[in-house]
């Protein structure tokens, strides 16, 4: 009893302390916290305590179910952020959820023990994973250096995040920055937020070059050490400097970006900017010769042109020469020194910028879009139509590649209906058709082309095809067995393929279906590929 009271006199303290200067949120809450505490300490009730508080470590006792809906909240917060960097919202569908994680230090020796508290829907892989990693950390000594060098709010994030990415492949981690704080018994507390993706969606989704987008990894950096700042979550942070941050750590953007936004809002007697820049990557070695060789040049300047405030208005005005094939050719200073285009063999690395509209231009690296500007806002590249390879080997998977022609027909057309759409192609598509024909419309067996699929998918529902494309029925309403699979934030659509894809692999029937949405992104679904 006198330990417990002599641990609770230090807390009272420590919330004292706390009250002088915390957030008025906090305050309120800590406020009744205490005076459960004290007033069961008065009733000599003192077994009550742990319901309340951890008394190994003074965290107050959460229920996980409850961290869960407040972490949803805050994760549709941060989805609704990510929704800006792109007109098909890739990077906010593809965020699985919002999970947070507590640090306690007990004892601060070389291998000190601690106590783990994660809190969200993936807790239990999750805290199994930091605990191996954070033990395997300390028994290699680094907790020792980075302590000893106070670096460890930086390696903690990076160990954790490190050690989720290597342990779940088909997920990505974003681990913030930790924030350190000391806790109610004045134990030393690293906290985390961590962000969990669909791996392969994310990858996938957003692509330069037909590869993973550099943009998600600066995004990455930037989020961690921004969201480490506001560990509090009460603490608005400024996502669009977040994201204009990371669009500057490509080298060029961080030079000109600024340059670029206010040559995008200057018009030329009453004309939007819809003039082009192209600049080549230069090293320290090159020589102007070197560089113009590259170029097809129109038109030399006498002399070059900086880019600057105070020659905006003379850029923006050769800008209105250098439409169609013409660009101004600028220098990596930032000098306009030519009219022309870019060579049919370039060297060496080059950048063009596109003015589009008021506020919006597009950014390319060799020839390929990289980023899409608008109101100063960095946006990823729109998303091609189609299916990926990804896809068409899921197909093939499927059902084989004798019938692959007639099957992409479909698809294709599927693909160019104005609104959503989605396409069920089975190998029991006939009997299917039959014992769902109530919900839509059947047909006799008709072979698929695209103009056809356009116009029968521009009805609400499904078109049911077999596996060499011959359609059963059009506008069908899927069914499906009722299970905890499925995604909320991806629509009645998506959901209602994934239920039905389950039924029937659940009855053992091959099924690939292909959900189109009404933003025009694509899911394609097996039976026979999780």
């Amino acid at each position: 009893m006198i330990v417990h009271l002599a641990r609770y006199t230090l807390k009272y303290s420590m919330f004292s302390e706390f009250m002088c200067c915390g957030k008025k949120k906090e305050k309120m809450v800590l406020y009744l916290v205490l005076k459960d505490i004290l007033k069961i300490i008065q009733e000599d009730r003192m077994e009550e305590i742990a319901n309340l508080i951890d008394i190994e470590t003074g965290a107050i006792i959460v229920d996980n179910e409850e961290e869960i809906v407040r972490l949803d909240n805050k994760a549709n917060q941060i989805r609704n952020e990510f929704a800006k960097l792109s007109k098909h919202k890739l990077l906010g569908q593809s965020m699985q959820e919002l999970l947070q994680v507590e640090l306690y230090i007990l004892d601060d020796t070389e291998e000190p023990k601690y106590k783990l508290y994660v809190y969200g829907k993936a807790r239990d892989a999750v805290e199994k994973i930091c605990t191996r990693t954070i033990d395997a950390f300390i028994n290699e000594k680094h907790y020792t250096f980075h302590n000893d060098h106070n670096q460890l709010e930086r390696e903690f994030s990076h160990v954790i995040g490190k050690g989720l990415n290597e342990s779940i492949d088909e997920c990505e981690f974003w681990c913030s920055k930790a924030d350190r704080s000391i806790s109610l018994y004045g134990l030393r507390t690293y906290l985390f937020y961590i962000i969990k993706f669909d791996k392969n969606r994310l990858n996938s989704d957003i692509n330069f070059n037909g590869k993973r987008h550099p943009f998600l990894d600066d995004l990455r950096i930037q989020w961690e050490i921004e969201f480490g700042k506001f560990f509090n979550m009460h603490k608005k942070i400024n996502y669009n400097e977040l994201f204009r941050r990371a669009s500057a750590q490509e080298h060029f953007l961080y030079y000109f970006q600024d340059d670029l936004n206010a040559l995008s809002a200057i018009k030329y007697e009453n004309e939007i900017n819809r003039g082009s820049i192209i600049a080549l990557e230069m090293k320290r070695e090159d020589c102007f010769e070197e560089i113009v060789n590259n170029y097809n040049i129109s038109l030399m300047l006498s002399s070059s042109i900086k880019i600057t405030p105070e020659n905006y208005k003379k850029i923006r005005k050769l800008l209105e020469i250098a439409h169609d094939e013409l660009s101004l050719l600028m220098n990596e200073q930032g000098e306009v020194f030519a009219i022309g285009k870019i060579g049919e063999h370039p060297n060496r690395d080059y950048y063009k910028i596109s003015f589009k509209n008021f506020l919006e231009w597009k950014f390319y690296k060799n020839g390929e879009e990289y980023l899409h500007f608008s109101n100063m806002l960095p946006l990823f590249p729109e998303m091609k139509l189609g299916i990926q390879q990804k896809d068409i080997n899921k197909l093939v998977k499927t059902f084989g590649d004798s019938h692959l022609f007639e099957l992409k027909e479909i698809i294709y057309g599927a693909i160019n209906q104005s609104h959503g759409t989605m396409v069920v192609f089975s190998e029991n598509a006939e009997e299917e058709a039959d014992r769902l024909a109530i919900s839509g419309i059947r047909i006799h067996p008709t072979i698929m082309n695209k103009e056809l699929v356009e116009a029968l998918t521009s009805i609400d529902g499904a078109l049911i095809c077999d596996e060499k494309g011959r359609c059963y029925a059009i506008g069908i309403i899927l069914d499906g067995e009722a299970s905890d699979i499925g995604e909320p934030s991806r629509g009645a659509r998506f959901n209602s393929a994934l239920r039905y894809r389950n039924q029937q692999k659940n009855n053992e029937k091959k099924t690939f279906i292909v959900v189109v949405s009404e933003d025009k992104y694509i899911d394609c679904i097996s039976t026979e590929v999780d």
